[in-house]
């Protein structure tokens, strides 16, 4: 078993487009997808990921187990609330399989959101997590990672988490 405590983080490099287009259309990420059911096109993907390596408001990590992917996190800023409020981050996670179970999303997106708080500056922010009903691991992901419940609505659950960055940095 995977010790969580020895994953890293890094930013998506252009060759890990292809990892990336196969982890999201398998079929247990797509089942747990809120707005894409069906399986992306590679043109489509390819379209996507040029544009969001170039954005300043997506970031991605990918999750690696002793030099070898595992996983991504994906942040997205939101500018519904800014800029009155903390900027806001929408969440996308997925693990591989065989690293499910173990600590390696927790740990990885405690990593990832302070990570985020360093790369971009903040002072605190606000990640928020949309989570179909039908996806109770994710929903127990983020419950114990301190997210709560902001919004419950037919087809999902909305979880927020404001974090502040450590005054040592």
């Amino acid at each position: 078993m995977q010790d969580p405590s020895t994953l890293t983080l890094r930013a998506a490099r252009t060759s890990d487009c292809t990892r990336l287009l196969e982890w999201v259309n398998s079929p247990d990420s797509l089942a747990a997808k809120l707005k894409t059911h069906a399986p992306i096109a590679s043109v489509e993907h390819v379209r996507w990921f040029e544009r969001a390596m170039a954005d300043n408001d997506i970031v991605i990590y990918i999750v690696e187990s002793d030099g070898s992917a595992c996983g991504q996190i994906r942040f997205t800023r939101q500018f519904d609330n800014e800029p009155s409020t903390a900027p806001h981050w929408l969440v996308d996670i997925f693990v591989c399989n065989s690293f499910r179970g173990a600590g390696v999303a927790r740990s990885a997106m405690e990593k990832a959101m302070h990570r985020l708080l360093l790369e971009k500056r903040h002072t605190f922010a606000a990640f928020v997590a949309e989570v179909i009903h039908e996806n109770p691991a994710s929903l127990s992901l983020f419950r114990r990672l301190g997210f709560t419940s902001v919004a419950n609505t037919k087809t999902h659950v909305c979880l927020m988490k404001n974090v502040r960055r450590a005054t040592d940095e």
